[in-house]
């Protein structure tokens, strides 16, 4: 992935661009997520010692992973413009959570139709990669906001009589 310039001199966040430690930051927590659940996903099938659902978790990695990239530059755009602009954070957020859901069931279900993948087993199987990407994804953006600072500080309230005084 390559650095993005950004332009600086814009205040609104409209035409902001990822910079590159928005998108490492999404990158890592993102794989990161996908890692661990697939690890896991592993372990419980392990025990299970079915092909069909072998099957199906191939075919939910691969369609969740495909997902995972797509919305990637979503959320670090998001994350770039939330100082400035939260509200546009959070409408990222939702946007990368709708095209995560509409990729992610879109491949799998290719997969079920012209690849013979099993129909259960490999939508049972998106769903904990699902919760997962949004889990990371909403801890990257939360963490962020969370720590923002205001852009200008509240002015201190006046009472009447301060005005009169003078």
């Amino acid at each position: 992935m390559t650095a993005m310039a950004v332009n600086s001199s814009s205040s609104s966040g409209e035409d902001a661009v990822p910079t590159a430690t928005s998108t490492i930051v999404a990158a890592r927590a993102v794989a990161a997520a996908f890692v661990i659940t697939a690890l896991l996903l592993l372990g419980a099938l392990a025990l299970m010692n079915d092909a069909t659902w072998w099957r199906g978790l191939a075919a939910a990695t691969v369609a969740t992973l495909m997902a995972a990239v797509a919305t990637i530059p979503i959320i670090a755009w998001g994350m770039r413009v939330a100082p400035a602009r939260p509200e546009l954070s959070a409408a990222a957020f939702f946007i990368a959570t709708a095209a995560r859901a509409v990729v992610t069931l879109g491949a799998a279900m290719l997969a079920i139709k012209f690849g013979g993948y099993p129909k259960t087993q490999t939508l049972l199987l998106v769903v904990p990669y699902y919760f997962a990407l949004l889990a990371a994804e909403t801890v990257c953006l939360a963490r962020l906001l969370w720590t923002r600072v205001p852009r200008t500080p509240h002015p201190k309230p006046t009472t009447t009589e301060e005005k009169h005084d003078d």
